[in-house]
């Protein structure tokens, strides 16, 4: 498939007079040298433009998150709770009045 380019001076309206095929356009896309106008038309940034500077982030879709738990780190309840501690609730819970 072919992907009309615009230079940088030109409507995007106008009629595109030269083309390039689909990955090239989105090689130009990814290098930030060109902006997506439409799936069919990209219009290239001018020389002097600030995003052809720039250049794009790599970056990971897999981020190494950290563990879910922390080693020898336990949570202890304060003192002033009044809440039942779950150690008391499963030991005096009525387990034949459960369903299967």
């Amino acid at each position: 498939m072919r992907v009309g380019v615009l230079s940088s001076e030109q409507s995007r309206f106008e009629r595109a007079r030269s083309f390039v095929s689909k990955t090239d356009a989105e090689f130009l896309l990814s290098q930030m040298i060109a902006e997506k106008i439409s799936s069919k038309l990209v219009r290239l940034f001018a020389a002097d433009s600030p995003f052809r500077s720039l250049r794009p982030v790599k970056r990971s879709e897999f981020v190494q998150l950290p563990p879910r738990e922390v080693g020898n780190c336990y949570f202890v309840p304060p003192e002033t709770d009044r809440r039942p501690r779950l150690s008391a609730m499963k030991a005096g819970w009525d387990w034949s009045q459960e369903t299967a």
